[in-house]
């Protein structure tokens, strides 16, 4: 495709348009993460920022324009998109479009919009004085693992920085070692955190490294992608250490984003066990994403 492959030194451009951004799924770290699966490339026509990501089949698919939104520059750009798809026998189509952007691409004349959702792929939100504080009988679970930890378990909160990431990279490795390859739904989640963290000194992430009995047990990554919200990107644990999932799932916001008014921890991908985690901290809203295909009315 004739387009820039996307690269580390794109960060500041794509800063540029990170405009009502509340999922990460366009956001430059998850891009940049995944890079290596999805071959992520980029366009920018009408001042908008048009990324589009490989498939498993090798095809490449496309995002919503990115950037301040004005109806008759973003009608233009879609249909220059319309042309590119084409030429490359694509279908006119725009994935994990989240709600606030639907009413965008139905703006345009003389089309017709199909939209199809899938529930796996929507972000689980949640008011961050609600997660953090957990109060009442629901949240009595966790209230009880963050305590345990944090009165029985000898530990040290450090920030993630250059010169503990050695640390997290041990965390990963540690993680990855035993499971089944199958389990990582988008590719190898190791490698993923692997190019976050060899680029850790140019990204705007932070992280918290937890040590216990002075040994690197849990690390987390996030990043906050608006004003209000923080995005979740990466979380590990050795799962043998009670209460240590629930403690830095808690400390990490209190400690590094103490002002931030909203979380959010992604998609599940349809696996119960994500689910089931995510619902457990009792999500205020989520958001739902859609595919949008657009065509031309007879």
């Amino acid at each position: 495709m004739d387009t820039v492959v996307l690269s580390l030194a794109d960060r500041l451009i794509f800063e540029k348009y990170k405009v009502d951004m509340n999922i990460s799924d366009m956001e430059f770290t998850q891009l940049y993460a995944w890079q290596d699966i999805f071959h992520n490339r980029y366009q920018i026509i009408n001042d908008y920022l048009c990324i589009f990501y490989q498939k498993s089949d090798g095809s490449f698919s496309c995002y919503a324009p990115m950037g301040a939104y004005d109806k008759e520059r973003y009608c233009a750009t879609l249909l220059e998109l319309e042309h590119v798809l084409h030429k490359y026998g694509l279908p006119f189509r725009f994935d994990f479009v989240s709600e606030n952007w639907l009413e965008y691409l139905k703006e345009l004349p003389g089309y017709q919009v199909g939209i199809t959702y899938n529930e796996k792929f929507s972000d689980y939100i949640y008011e961050a004085e609600d997660f953090l504080c957990l109060t009442g009988k629901r949240n009595e679970n966790k209230r009880y693992l963050v305590h345990y930890f944090h009165n029985h378990v000898q530990y040290e909160y450090r920030s993630l920085m250059e010169e503990n990431r050695d640390d997290a990279y041990k965390i990963a490795n540690d993680w990855c070692q035993g499971r089944d390859c199958q389990a990582c739904y988008w590719g190898c989640e190791k490698r993923a955190i692997f190019k976050i963290l060899d680029a850790w000194p140019e990204l705007s992430c932070k992280g918290a490294v937890i040590y216990v009995g002075g040994l690197p047990k849990a690390f987390m990554i996030g990043e906050q992608i608006s004003g209000d919200m923080v995005v979740s990107h990466f979380q590990k644990a050795d799962k043998q250490i009670k209460g240590l999932y629930a403690f830095i799932s808690r400390e990490f916001y209190i400690r590094e984003y103490p002002q931030i008014k909203y979380i959010n921890l992604q998609e599940d991908m349809g696996i119960p066990a994500i689910r089931e985690a995510k619902m457990s901290y009792r999500p205020g809203y989520m958001i739902h994403k859609y595919t949008v295909t657009l065509t031309r009315k007879s």
